[in-house]
């Protein structure tokens, strides 16, 4: 989140906003998302993954460590955080987990420390559409290094996007 974050945010919403996805990533996300995310993400890696790019997605979802998925994902919030990153979200949380993802996110936000904070992901969910979604995933794709990442991706946006694929 880092270009997103300088994009969008001060110091201490940068700071704030690193304390909530930590929030989220673990706490939130074990506690509420158990269900829905983990059934999600848990099934599309074992079906789609071997196991380092499992421990990769892992790594990056919660520390963004591991270099290629790094420069993937900088490459994709820079052009998700104009607006297809706010589309993205939600619009994954919605057709990807329903209600539970919605949930998670709702309770995260209570979790954030100001209103500004909670403000932007409300505008984030507010503002996220089907086919931004796609957009950002493929532009994505074409970043990424490794054939199977690529693949991972493809099987992810299939359930991800539900009948919008189809």
């Amino acid at each position: 989140m880092h270009d997103a974050e300088r994009m969008m945010m001060h110091d201490d919403e940068r700071k704030m906003m690193h304390d909530a996805e930590r929030m989220m990533m673990h706490d939130a996300e074990r506690m509420m998302m158990h269900d829905a995310e983990r059934m999600m993400m848990h099934d599309a890696e074992r079906m789609m993954m071997h196991d380092a790019e499992r421990m990769m997605m892992h790594d990056a979802e919660k520390m963004m460590m591991h270099d290629i998925e790094r420069m993937v994902m900088h490459d994709a919030e820079r052009m998700m955080m104009h607006d297809a990153e706010k589309m993205m979200m939600h619009d994954a949380e919605r057709m990807m987990m329903y209600d539970a993802e919605r949930m998670m996110m709702n309770n995260a936000e209570k979790m954030m420390k100001n209103n500004a904070e909670r403000n932007m992901m409300h505008d984030a969910e507010r503002m996220m559409m089907y086919h931004a979604e796609r957009i950002m995933m493929n532009n994505a794709e074409r970043i990424m290094i490794q054939d199977t990442e690529r693949i991972m991706m493809h099987d992810a946006e299939r359930m991800m996007m539900n009948n919008d694929d189809a």
